[in-house]
């Protein structure tokens, strides 16, 4: 599950898509890009943009942050690499055979 908050003041509505939809509706579409951020000071995974073209990007659009989105698997696979496993015995515990372990054959 990802979570994600937007600042929806931020929004290019220029950038919206209308699309009529199978049953004749008319709907209005927002394209969203979530880009990666490793290492976040704020713990988030991503932050969101208005979704652009790359030749939009070669040409040196900028559009803003609108947002940031945590991924909660992550969240979850972080917690359990620094959560140390519970320490075990070093050497496992003595079995004494018993008069009923004779008919196993190894």
């Amino acid at each position: 599950m990802i979570s994600l908050s937007i600042d929806v003041t931020e929004l290019r509505k220029d950038r919206f898509r209308k699309l009529t939809n199978s049953k004749g509706k008319e709907c209005v579409y927002l394209d969203l890009t979530l880009i990666d951020t490793p290492n976040s000071k704020y713990g988030d995974h991503y932050f969101a943009v208005q979704k652009s073209s790359k030749e939009e990007r070669d040409n040196g659009l900028d559009l803003p942050i609108l947002g940031n989105a945590k991924d909660w698997t992550r969240v979850d696979q972080e917690q359990m690499q620094t959560t140390p496993l519970p320490a075990l015995d070093q050497s496992p515990p003595a079995i004494t055979p018993t008069a009923d372990d004779d008919d196993i054959p190894f």
